[in-house]
């Protein structure tokens, strides 16, 4: 009985590592072909304006927070924003960088976006 139990043991450590290494190299393979192929395919990148416009129109979000974005030595320095719908619960998360190849001369990309936001205060945070 106790051979089954240890096959089984290591039946289920082994799925759970070639589990583990399949989301790795989704992710690697993310990172090195899926921007590119995103951007082609939604338009997930656009001119800032055209982007915020697009948000504010489309899905009534409006700006509720931002944070820099420090540069590293392979990318540039950036600003991340929040914008959500407090009725409908939707809301976007972007990146935008400085890019001379657009009108507004920064870029924006959609870097997540979901629905049931809702915005989570400290209790002593005066509302």
């Amino acid at each position: 009985m106790s051979l089954k139990w240890d096959g089984l043991r290591r039946c289920l450590r082994w799925a759970a590592i070639a589990a583990a290494a399949l989301v790795v190299l989704l992710c690697l393979l993310f990172f090195a072909f899926g921007k590119a192929a995103f951007a082609q395919q939604a338009r997930w990148c656009d001119d800032r304006d055209t982007l915020i416009a697009q948000l504010e129109g489309r899905y009534g979000e409006s700006l509720i927070g931002v944070g820099v974005i420090p540069a590293t030595a392979g990318r540039p320095s950036g600003l991340m924003s929040v914008y959500a719908n407090a009725e409908s619960g939707s809301w976007t998360v972007t990146i935008t960088a400085a890019n001379e190849t657009v009108p507004s001369g920064y870029a924006s990309c959609v870097a997540a976006s979901g629905e049931g936001f809702r915005l989570a205060l400290p209790p002593d945070h005066p509302s």
